[in-house]
């Protein structure tokens, strides 16, 4: 283009008209191709910078969780899926944690959703989980975005992977696809994140037990056995006292009648 706009100043008439009409054409053909680039952006669905105008409310009940509802202790845990830390942390200790102490109705683990701005694909892999827990796998698909974080980490566009691993899964891939594409829980996962942020979480994973944050120096898993060991001790001990005031009581309004 830069020639033929050195031609239009330069040439005669013709050569101004021929070369008016050249840049006419590529108008044309760039605004064609620039048609067709949005329709395969669209098909894509919406990119990440869209999240910010995503106005939400922080919501306690929007977490996931699994154990029993009156284990002594819960965690809480506020995690990015594209956070090294957070799939360092899963893929160990909270491994653990969920084989030893979940399973046995000890421990009760509520998960959060906190898709940091600089990881452009924690909100779609945070889509994933909560689309497969549309269908009863959210865990399962937890622990696999964990795992397999270095694959769809640094793609542009990591959502064809996860529809993969859906359908080693077995999901239906055509619920999961839709669910994606047109982000039905998007508002859950903002909401996440903002209740984490009314708690003063600004970094992942954050953790929680009973209410009380739990600091870096205390969050393997020996330190985190500990802690779950006493406040566990510490809530049967506070449920033996409330038991015996009630039968203390029982008995005193029998002696009274």
């Amino acid at each position: 283009m830069n020639k033929q706009t050195k031609k239009a100043k330069t040439g005669n008439g013709g050569g101004m008209n021929k070369a008016f009409y050249l840049i006419i054409v590529a108008v044309v053909v760039l605004g064609g191709a620039g048609l067709v680039l949005a329709g395969m952006n669209r098909d894509e669905g919406p990119g990440p910078m869209s999240l910010a105008d995503t106005v939400v409310e922080a919501d306690a009940g929007v977490g996931l969780a699994e154990g029993a509802e009156n284990a002594p202790v819960t965690l809480v845990e506020f995690a990015d899926y594209q956070c090294p830390a957070c799939a360092q942390f899963n893929g160990f200790t909270g491994k653990l944690l969920r084989q030893n102490y979940v399973s046995n109705g000890t421990l009760r683990w509520v998960v959060y959703e906190f898709p940091l701005d600089s990881h452009a694909n924690a909100v779609p892999a945070a889509l994933a989980g909560r689309c497969a827990g549309d269908q009863g796998r959210f865990w399962e698909m937890r622990d696999h975005l964990f795992a397999s974080q270095r694959e769809w980490g640094t793609e542009g566009n990591p959502n064809k992977t996860f529809e993969g691993y859906a359908a080693e899964m077995g999901l239906d891939k055509k619920q999961f696809a839709s669910c994606l594409t047109n982000r039905d829980h998007l508002a859950e996962i903002m909401s996440a994140k903002k209740y984490g942020e009314s708690l003063g979480v600004n970094s992942t994973p954050s953790l929680f037990l009973n209410r009380q944050p739990v600091p870096l120096t205390r969050r393997s898993y020996e330190a985190l056995e500990e802690q779950i060991t006493q406040l566990a001790a510490a809530k049967e001990e506070e449920a033996a006292e409330a038991a015996g005031e009630e039968e203390e009581a029982a008995v005193e309004d029998a002696a009274g009648s």
